[in-house]
Parts: C-alpha cells; sequence; structure tokens
C-alpha cells in the first residue's frame, strides 16, 4: 500500500488494494451504483419525481434537487449513459493530469451546481421544464479537454477543438429544435464555464476583484503646521569681538601687520581686550 500525502495535488484520491482512486474514476462508480439504483430498485419514474430537478420543488424546500438531479439515469437512456460515463473517465483522467485532482473536483462541483441554480432564478419568471441527466455536465468536461489540448487528434482526425465545436453546435441545435429550454441553458453555462475555469486555472485570463470588505480608508494630506520662529539670540560680547576681530586677521594674514590703519589697530586692540576679559587665558 502506497501512502497518501494531502499535499500532492497530483497523485489519486487514494489507493484500493493497491491500485489508485483517481477523482474521475471515483465519480464514475457513484454514477453507476446511482443508475442502478434508481433502475432496479425504485424505478424511472420514482427516481425522476423524487430526485429530478424542478424549480417549483426547489424553491418549496426541496434543496438536494439542486445535486441529485445529475445522479438521475432512466432505463431509455442506458446507451448514452455508458457514453458519457467514458467521456467522465477518459477525458476526467486527462484533466486531473494536467491540472490535479483538487482542481479538477472544483470544476465538477461548479458545473454540477450552476445549472440547477440558474434555472432556479428562471424558474421565477416563470414555469420551466423539469431537467435531469448529467448529458450536459459531462459534455462540459470533454469542453474542458478540448480547451486544454485544442489539436488533440479525434476520431477521422479532427481535432479535439473542432470536434467540441461541431458536438456543441449539433446539440444545441436540437435542444432548440425540440424546444427544451432547461437543456439548452444547462448546455450552454456548462460548456462556458468548462472553458473558462480551464483558462483560469491556466493563467489565461482573471476575474475581477472587489475588496468591498478590507477597504482601506482614504487619507488626506494636510499641510504641515507652520515652522514656530526661533528667538533670537542676543549678541554676546564674546561673539561681537570675534566679528571684528575676523576681517582683521584676514587681511594681516594677506598683507601683514603693517597693512592695518590706525583706526584698525585700535579696533583690533578694543576685541584683544574683550577677550581677556571673558577668558584671562587668551594670548
Amino acid at each position: 500500500m502506497l501512502g497518501y500525502d494531502p499535499y500532492n495535488n497530483q497523485q489519486p484520491l487514494t489507493w484500493w488494494r493497491g491500485y489508485p482512486v483517481h477523482a474521475a474514476s471515483l465519480l464514475v462508480v457513484i454514477h453507476v451504483a446511482a443508475m442502478l439504483v434508481g433502475v432496479l430498485l425504485l424505478g424511472d419514474l420514482r427516481t425522476i419525481a423524487f430526485f429530478g430537478f424542478s424549480a417549483l420543488e426547489v424553491l418549496q424546500g426541496d434543496v438536494w434537487r439542486l445535486v441529485t438531479y445529475a445522479f438521475v439515469h432512466p432505463s431509455a437512456g442506458l446507451l448514452w449513459f455508458a457514453i458519457e460515463m467514458y467521456l467522465l473517465w477518459s477525458f476526467g483522467r486527462e484533466f486531473e493530469k494536467f491540472l490535479g485532482h483538487r482542481a479538477f473536483l472544483i470544476m465538477y462541483g461548479l458545473l454540477l451546481l450552476v445549472t440547477p441554480i440558474v434555472l432556479t432564478l428562471v424558474g421565477l419568471l416563470g414555469p420551466i421544464r423539469p431537467y435531469f441527466g448529467s448529458n450536459s455536465l459531462h459534455f462540459a468536461i470533454f469542453i474542458a479537454f478540448a480547451t486544454l489540448y485544442p489539436g488533440a487528434t479525434m476520431l477521422f482526425g479532427i481535432t479535439a477543438k473542432w470536434a467540441a465545436i461541431i458536438l456543441l453546435a449539433i446539440s444545441g441545435l436540437q435542444h432548440y429544435g425540440g424546444g427544451d429550454l432547461s437543456g439548452l441553458l444547462a448546455l450552454g453555462l456548462n460548456a462556458g464555464l468548462a472553458y473558462g475555469y480551464v483558462r483560469w486555472s491556466r493563467g489565461e485570463i482573471t476575474l475581477p476583484s472587489f475588496n468591498l470588505l478590507n477597504r482601506k480608508p482614504r487619507f488626506r494630506v494636510l499641510p504641515s503646521p507652520p515652522a514656530e520662529p526661533r528667538p533670537m539670540r542676543r549678541p554676546t560680547a564674546e561673539s561681537t569681538a570675534m566679528d571684528d576681530i575676523d576681517p582683521l586677521l584676514d587681511k594681516i594674514a594677506q598683507s601683514g601687520l603693517e597693512s592695518l590703519t590706525p583706526a584698525e589697530k585700535a579696533r583690533l586692540e578694543r576685541a584683544s581686550a574683550a577677550l581677556h576679559k571673558k577668558d584671562p587665558g587668551v594670548d
């Protein structure tokens, strides 16, 4: 028995008797079990009546129909059911290999819920045909595969991209011609969601973000307060004496003591006397 690492998204969901159990394979088993219970034990009519989707019933409280509708597989459609399971197993496994089982299960859950939720909202506007089965859901798995590998070769050399487009157009015309608004809406929703989810998972498209709950407060830039004027310092005797001596010392350094005029010599003596009073040690 191999160990299971919950942080490794590329490995199987679990192992059973040494065999890997992938998400797509597990879903196939669940659908087959639901089909057997519905056909052999309950019967088609009872299964559809209790588990099929109906907007009116959901609005009256039968919320389980938002999920169980996809597991209703009447006996009259068992051939298409077998094709569905092949699509789910084969193309679902390829999706898991590329993006991992977590991304696959998230997409499957979205595909499962988006159709009945939208149909319920449409049912608020008027009566809408009941809906059951997983045809559009599992066809969307193929759409996801074709989005991942558009150039993959299918039957008769047709690429996956064009096979998806052709089959989508044929299915849409069938629903439209039969007046099946529910089926047509489900087909478009699932195909569009699968295509968009794959491109979003690969980082090819981004969704707008709304941080309404974490909005940062707006800041206003306020003018700086006026600087307080510094108190004026009264000139001291020392600073006055130095102011008198500095230009005289510069003149002496440039031209010598003899260049001083009698008035400048008198200023020099007065400044020197003032410094001696402040600091008797100054020569």
